[in-house]
């Protein structure tokens, strides 16, 4: 009878070793699949914002090289910024007062369809409206187009940097 309690103790401790280590190994696998999943996003969130900060320099940079109007580029800029704004606190719509405040006058335009739909007086009235704040925020504009082209460029760089370690 003791051979057999003694036979069936050794079972069982060798049964709960086995299952502790199996949990183990489980529980390990689980941790290593966590940090896969982190790397994979903070990868995705890195290729997002190099996509963003290198849309910003090219339309900027074609700003700069008047290939691009100040109006355009201000409504697809400050749209760029504000994604990049909740990615990372890198670029700032407050760091850039005449972008912002053409944007806020001409943030409800009417683009696309809604521009083809609208009445000819209407849109010669927001086109001269559009031109003349274009006119009085440009070289203000400008300059800040310099400074979100040199942050958007740095930026682009040292995303790219980490990536490619």
């Amino acid at each position: 009878m003791v051979e057999f309690i003694s036979a069936n103790i050794t079972l069982v401790l060798i049964s709960g070793i086995i299952i502790i280590f199996g949990l183990a190994g489980y529980g390990l696998k689980l941790t290593l699949d966590v940090k896969k999943q982190e790397q994979a996003l903070k990868h995705a969130k890195n290729e997002k914002l190099s996509y963003l900060f290198e849309s910003i320099e090219t339309i900027a940079s074609a700003t700069l090289q008047q290939q691009c109007s100040v109006s355009e580029a201000t409504v697809r800029l400050f749209n760029l910024i504000a994604m990049v704004e909740q990615s990372s606190d890198v670029i700032r719509n407050s760091m850039f007062d005449s972008l912002s405040n053409l944007y806020v006058a001409i943030k409800d335009h009417p683009y696309g369809k809604a521009r083809k739909n609208a009445s000819k007086l209407l849109l010669a009235k927001l086109d001269a409206e559009r031109e003349q704040l274009e006119s009085e925020f440009e070289t203000a504009i400008l300059k800040e187009l310099e400074l979100v082209k040199e942050i958007s460029s740095r930026q682009f760089a040292a995303l790219n940097s980490v990536q490619d370690r």
